[in-house]
C-alpha cells in the first residue's frame, strides 16, 4: 500500500512510501525522540490507511512516550478492535495502564498478551514490571526470570530483574544484573536502578556517582533528584536536601495537591489565610505538623487540610485554627503549603528543627484512666516500662526495609527489669505468639484506639512510658 498523502518522506523520491516505509520512518523519528513528527508521520499514515492496526499501534507508543496515556489507550484499543490477536498491541497496553496508576487492568493486558503469544519474553518482563508496582516482588522475580529465560540477552528484562530482586530484599543479588544493564541501556532509568540497589546496601558514596550519571543523562529525571534528596537529608545535609525533596511532585503518580490558589512563596503572611495539605503518610503529618507555629508566628491565620482520622489528636496542635478533612473539598485560603514542604521554606537546618516538644497532647482523661490500667497490669515495681512496634504499613513502598521482626527485640525482652507493652496493632501482631509464653510482654492492641479515635489511647499511654523502641512507622512521630 502508498501512502499518497505522506509528502515530507517522498520529496525526494519518484514513488510512494508504502505503509511499512512510512512506520518504520516514524519509529526511527521517535527513537531520536522527536516525538512529535514521529506523531504526525503515524497520524498520516492513518489518515490514508484508518485501519491499519500496526499504524493505531505506532500511533499508541508515540502518545505514550509524551506521557498522553489516554490517548494512547484509546490507540492500542482501536488496534486491538481491528485485530484482536495482537500481543504487541496488549502488551503496549499494558504498560500504559500501568504507566497511570491502573495496575490490575494492566496485569490482565500483559497476561492476554502473553496467552496469545506465550514465548513474548517481553510481555513477561513487563509482567513482572506491573507486578512489583504492585508490592508483589517475588511474583515479579518469577515472571522476569521467564522473559531472561526466553531472551538472554534483552538488556530491559536484565534491568527489570535486578529492580524486581531490589525490592525482593535481594540487592546483593541484583548488583551484577543492573550493571550489565545500565552499560547496554544507558538509559538514566538503568543507572537509577543500579544506585536503587547501592543504596540498599548503604554503599552510599557509589549510589551518590549512580544517580548523578542517571541526570548526566537527562537532567529532569525527577526520580534521581529525588532519591538524591533523601541521601542529603540522610546525612544531614538538610538545606540541600530538602530543596531537591522539591522534585517529589515531578515523579509519575505525583502531583501539586491544589491548582486553584497560589502556592506559598515568602510573602507577608500577616492578615492572611494558609493552608497547610497534609501529604504521605499518617506519621508525616504527625512530624511536619510542629511546622504550623512558626506560620503562626508571621501572623497567618493556619489551616490544616488532613486525614480524618488524625484530627482528633491535631486538635491540641497549637499553631493550628482549624482543621479539615481531606474526605472533604478544601476551605478558602489565601495560599497554601504542601507541609512537607515547610522545612524547605524555612531553609531548616540540624540546629533549627523545630523542637517545641510536645507540640501534641494526649488527652487528659485517658492519661488518667489509663494510669490506673497499667499500674494494675504492669506495676512500676515490675520494671521500666517500654513499649515497641515492629511492623509498618505492608503498603508503604520501603516496608520492607524499615519494619522488623519482633524477634529483634530479644535482647531488650531478656533485661531483668524491663516490661514491654507492645504498641502494635494490625499486621504484625500474629507474631506475639511465637514470644508470649518466655516474655514479659503486655499486648494492648484490642485496648487500643478502638472506643475513642486513632492514636487517642497510645498517646495516653506513652505518658506512661519510660521509653519508646520502634520502626520508622506513626508510633514514632506519636512518641
Amino acid at each position: 500500500m502508498s501512502i499518497a498523502p505522506w509528502v515530507p518522506y517522498h520529496h525526494r523520491q519518484t514513488r510512494m512510501p508504502t505503509l511499512a516505509e512510512a512506520l518504520n520512518h516514524g519509529w526511527q523519528l521517535q527513537q531520536q525522540r522527536r516525538l512529535a513528527e514521529a506523531e504526525q508521520v503515524y497520524r498520516q499514515v492513518l489518515a490514508a490507511a484508518p485501519r491499519s492496526a500496526d499504524a493505531w499501534c505506532y500511533l499508541g507508543m508515540a502518545l505514550h512516550d509524551q506521557r498522553r496515556f489516554g490517548e494512547a489507550e484509546q490507540a492500542y484499543r482501536q488496534a486491538l478492535s481491528l485485530k484482536p490477536q495482537f500481543p504487541i498491541a496488549y502488551n503496549n497496553l499494558g504498560n500504559t495502564l500501568s504507566a497511570a496508576g491502573r495496575f490490575d487492568e494492566a496485569e490482565a493486558a500483559c497476561r492476554t498478551a502473553i496467552e496469545q503469544q506465550p514465548t513474548y519474553a517481553r510481555a513477561f518482563s513487563n509482567l513482572g514490571a506491573v507486578l512489583l508496582k504492585q508490592r508483589r516482588a517475588d511474583e515479579a522475580v518469577e515472571q522476569i526470570r521467564q522473559a531472561v529465560e526466553l531472551n538472554p540477552n534483552d538488556p530491559l528484562s536484565r534491568k527489570n530483574l535486578g529492580a524486581a530482586l531490589v525490592e525482593s530484599n535481594r540487592p546483593t543479588e541484583a548488583l551484577p544484573w543492573l550493571e550489565q544493564a545500565a552499560a547496554a541501556l544507558g538509559t538514566a532509568e538503568a543507572h537509577k536502578d543500579w544506585a536503587t540497589a547501592l543504596l540498599r546496601l548503604g554503599r552510599l558514596d557509589e549510589a551518590i556517582e549512580r544517580y548523578q550519571a542517571a541526570l548526566r543523562i537527562d537532567a529532569n529525571y525527577a526520580e534521581a533528584h529525588y532519591a538524591l534528596s533523601l541521601i542529603r537529608l540522610l546525612r544531614g545535609d538538610l538545606a540541600d536536601g530538602w530543596r531537591q525533596y522539591e522534585w517529589r511532585w515531578r515523579r509519575d503518580g505525583f502531583a501539586k495537591p491544589l491548582t486553584d490558589r497560589p502556592e506559598w512563596d515568602g510573602s507577608p503572611l500577616a492578615g492572611r489565610t494558609l493552608l497547610l495539605v497534609a501529604e504521605q503518610g499518617l506519621g508525616d503529618t504527625l512530624q511536619f505538623v510542629r511546622y504550623a507555629t512558626r506560620f503562626k508566628q508571621q501572623g497567618a491565620r493556619v489551616l490544616l487540610w488532613g486525614p480524618r482520622v488524625l484530627m482528633p489528636l491535631l486538635e491540641s496542635c497549637p499553631g493550628l485554627d482549624e482543621l479539615h478533612a481531606s474526605e472533604q473539598p478544601p476551605p478558602r485560603s489565601d495560599f497554601y503549603l504542601p507541609l512537607m514542604s515547610a522545612p524547605r521554606v524555612f531553609d531548616t537546618r540540624l540546629d533549627s528543627i523545630p523542637a517545641e516538644i510536645p507540640y501534641l497532647q494526649a488527652d487528659e482523661n485517658l492519661v488518667a484512666a489509663w494510669r490506673v490500667t497499667l499500674d494494675r497490669e504492669v506495676p512500676r515495681s515490675a520494671g521500666r516500662r517500654i513499649g515497641i512496634a515492629w511492623q509498618g504499613s505492608r503498603t508503604n513502598q520501603a516496608d520492607a526495609q524499615r519494619s522488623v521482626p519482633l524477634a529483634e527485640f530479644a535482647p531488650l525482652a531478656a533485661l531483668p527489669d524491663v516490661q514491654l507493652v507492645s504498641l502494635q496493632k494490625g499486621f504484625g501482631r500474629e507474631q506475639i505468639a511465637d514470644v508470649a509464653s518466655h516474655w514479659r510482654l503486655l499486648d494492648l492492641a484490642d485496648r487500643l484506639d478502638e472506643a475513642t479515635g486513632p492514636f487517642l489511647d497510645t498517646a495516653a499511654v506513652m505518658k506512661h512510658l519510660d521509653l519508646v523502641v520502634c520502626c520508622d512507622t506513626s508510633i514514632a512521630h506519636v512518641a
